[in-house]
């Protein structure tokens, strides 16, 4: 799993957790699968824009929220990294 992904999947689940939704509920809601929705809150695989879309609006937020959500994380993530070494 690469760090992008990694912080981009912990931003959508904290985001889908604030809103109390279900990742059943998301998947049919967004009409995205329950397969490629799993794969991506567990940073597995990337995300497209038009999910990144469905996603954000289903849970009331834009788009740049849980980018700069991520981007939180990918910082927190890189300075872990660091700090590991």
């Amino acid at each position: 799993m690469n760090m992008y992904n990694k912080a981009f999947a912990a931003a959508l689940s904290e985001a889908r957790e604030s809103a109390g939704v279900s990742i059943i509920s998301l998947s049919k809601r967004t009409g995205i699968s329950l397969r490629t929705l799993n794969r991506v809150l567990k940073g597995e695989t990337d995300i497209n824009v038009s999910h990144i879309y469905l996603i954000a609006t289903e849970l009331g937020l834009a788009p740049e929220d849980i980018a700069d959500k991520a981007d939180m994380y990918l910082t927190k993530a890189a300075l872990d990294a660091i700090d590991e070494k």
